[in-house]
């Protein structure tokens, strides 16, 4: 069956929001529309029809108006149209119907012999042009057969230029044509950027014919999780977009985005082995004062800012004002106001369940839309050249807190997040340094950071970087640590901790390779004297898993959630007298507590 969407018949551009090349009806046993007044011409051509057998059957109707309601209606294979008609005539008639159902063949039959206007009625869409006079069964039983041939060339030719060959999702081309065209106001329109990361790297290890599978049943999934009225489109390799329209669905396009993620963590089976995938989606919605293809851009910019800020992240486009506000201002905001400040999770060890220290995370109070997630805005501080001033900062105030609970427990060590954008800045070293002397805290009670292929970048020996900031004294800590992406000698890298992703340590438990792979790895750091953490634990058995594998320290949301530092000192006391009575009493400290 084909689907198209009713527009109106101004000759404009066809709508076409589904199309299987795989159902286009065959000539024979196909019903004929014929649009015909005159009762006379109808029968002589229902009579020819007939002595060719069953192939056509013919639904007649005698106006242009029952003719576009029939063809809304049921479909037909053919259309067989009479230019004279009580409200049409002449070549509008097929661009009326053509406006109705795009994919239906029309030949033209008439009383007029005039080569201009069969020249005019072919240009305007018909397949085929005919003379009433001279017509013959054989003549007409061959345009018709013929027209159906040719419109099943152009909707082929239509649908691949329109919709994805491999996933049946629409076009870039077909998309944005359907954004420009659309009568919506913007307000009612979302967008959903869906990227596939890593897909490159998946394709070489599996092979281009699995890596389409792979492909297909991503699209199938994200098809299943949307309606029937939301557009899927595949924008390029590992790109899809879906467009939701109304305010209804525009309202509930985060939590859709959140149901893709989790969706899509679950492994896909590609012939016999399972592969799993991250995703990071964008999400932009319409605003008064723009244009769709800007629209479409927002939901890019977001899908890149949710790449840079991590695997599985779903980032929100704010609006142009907030965003401007925020590149211009947010560090006298965050400082003044009080706006941008610091949160912390709390370390403790797997064994005893002792506080070993705080993760500083950072935190966005912004005075309308309330807490802005990190994914969001700190790929803003990347695009603007604010990242270095606010990490600084942020560096500052993490130490003037940690120095003040160093007092009450001597084990505690605390994490902050280094950006790649601040190796790159020269003073780095000088701003650590400065910041442990103006505080007054110990180098070993701070740890620095950094992501795998920051690492990884410098490394070489020609960047100093990290062999100077353990002169300091500060401890060093690879975050994210995989080992799918990191060489065999990681035990040999400048680090003093690794911090493990839980959800990477499920996804290795599906693979036997791969967990012993990371066993090893585990094994081989910790005899080196490196401290493996595993972050994201969120119940008993993922902590019973992290003890398993070999972890030292745990943190997570079944742990604590992340606090002011206010919130923290009160919970650290709590913990901290809480384990004091334990010992007095010669009890253990259960890691249910």
């Amino acid at each position: 069956m084909v689907y198209a969407e009713e527009i109106d018949g101004a000759g404009g551009p066809s709508l076409i929001s589904k199309f299987d090349v795989r159902t286009v009806v065959e000539p024979w046993g196909t019903t004929v529309l014929l649009v015909e007044n005159n009762a006379a011409d109808a029968f002589f051509v229902e009579r020819m029809l007939r002595a060719e057998g069953d192939t056509f059957f013919v639904h007649r109707v005698c106006r242009i108006q029952d003719a576009m309601t029939a063809l809304r209606n049921q479909d037909f294979g053919v259309v067989l149209l009479d230019f004279s008609l009580p409200d049409g005539e002449d070549v509008s008639l097929v661009r009326a119907l053509a406006a109705v159902s795009p994919l239906t063949p029309v030949v033209v039959l008439t009383d007029s012999n005039d080569p201009q206007l069969a020249l005019r009625a072919v240009q305007a869409g018909a397949q085929d042009y005919l003379y009433k006079q001279t017509l013959r069964s054989e003549e007409l039983f061959r345009a018709l057969i013929f027209a159906v041939e040719r419109k099943r060339g152009e909707s082929q030719l239509l649908y691949l230029t329109h919709y994805d060959r491999l996933t049946g999702c629409m076009s870039r081309q077909r998309l944005r044509e359907h954004l420009s065209s659309c009568v919506r106001p913007l307000c009612a329109l979302g967008i959903l950027h869906v990227g596939i990361n890593q897909l490159r790297v998946i394709r070489d290890a599996m092979g281009p014919e699995l890596g389409d599978e792979l492909l297909v049943q991503v699209a199938e999934r994200i098809r299943k999780l949307i309606e029937p009225a939301d557009i899927i489109s595949r924008l390029g390799g590992d790109e899809f977009v879906v467009l939701l329209e109304g305010e209804e669905r525009v309202s509930q396009a985060e939590s859709i985005a959140k149901q893709l993620l989790q969706n899509l963590e679950q492994p896909f089976v590609i012939g016999d082995v399972e592969q799993g995938v991250t995703t990071s989606i964008g999400l932009a919605r319409g605003t008064s004062g723009e244009d769709a293809q800007g629209l479409l851009l927002r939901a890019k910019e977001a899908l890149e800012r949710a790449r840079r800020a991590g695997e599985d992240t779903l980032v929100m486009f704010l609006d142009e004002s907030t965003s401007q506000g925020f590149v211009t201002d947010v560090v006298e905001r965050a400082l003044d106001n009080h706006e941008l400040g610091l949160y912390y999770q709390p370390k403790v060890d797997l064994t005893s369940k002792q506080i070993l220290g705080a993760e500083a995370l950072m935190r966005w109070q912004h005075p309308q839309k309330g807490e802005v997630r990190p994914a969001e805005f700190l790929p803003m501080l990347d695009d603007t050249g604010l990242t270095v001033a606010v990490g600084d900062w942020a560096l500052r105030r993490a130490c003037v807190e940690a120095k003040r609970w160093r007092r009450y427990n001597p084990r505690f060590h605390l994490a902050v997040n280094i950006a790649l954008e601040q190796c790159q800045h020269a003073g780095l070293v000088d701003t650590v340094r400065d910041a442990l002397v103006e505080t007054g805290l110990a180098p070993g009670c701070l740890e620095l950071e950094f992501v795998g292929e920051v690492i990884l970048q410098y490394r070489t020996g020609d960047d100093q970087l990290f062999t100077q900031l353990r002169e300091l004294g500060v401890r060093i800590a690879l975050d994210d640590f995989d080992s799918a992406a990191l060489p065999a000698d990681v035990a040999d890298l400048p680090i003093d901790i690794v911090k493990l992703d839980l959800r990477r340590l499920l996804k290795a438990m599906a693979q036997p390779d791969h967990w012993e792979q990371l066993s090893s790895l585990v094994r081989t750091v910790k005899e080196r004297g490196v401290e493996v953490v595993v972050k994201g634990v969120e119940n008993m058995k993922e902590w019973r898993l992290a003890k398993e594998l070999g972890c030292d320290a745990g943190q997570g949301y079944w742990i604590c959630n992340p606090m002011d530092a206010r919130g923290f000192a009160v919970w650290m006391a709590a913990q901290e007298a809480e384990y004091i009575s334990c010992a007095v009493s010669g009890s253990v400290l259960s890691p249910e507590a």
